[in-house]
């Protein structure tokens, strides 16, 4: 299944160079590159919204602390 996905992208990045190989290999690295480097954003968003999670849930089980009566804390 693979090598015929990747068969239909090298048919696609040909036809983009116009049959130029060089081209479409170049074409194919700075998709390559951009992809990752969308990942990496996308890994330090969650990275980001998972620590906010954590400490806005610590934050509001220490809130919910302070509002027991002492005798149940």
């Amino acid at each position: 299944m693979l090598d015929g996905e990747i068969n239909v992208a090298i048919l696609d990045y040909l036809d983009a160079a116009g049959g130029d190989p060089a081209e479409a290999l170049r074409l194919a690295v700075e998709d390559l590159i951009r992809s990752q480097d969308e990942a990496a954003v996308a890994v330090a968003a969650l990275d980001q919204w998972t620590s906010r999670g954590y400490v806005q849930g610590r934050a509001s089980e220490r809130l919910g602390l302070c509002r027991l009566p002492v005798a149940d804390r």
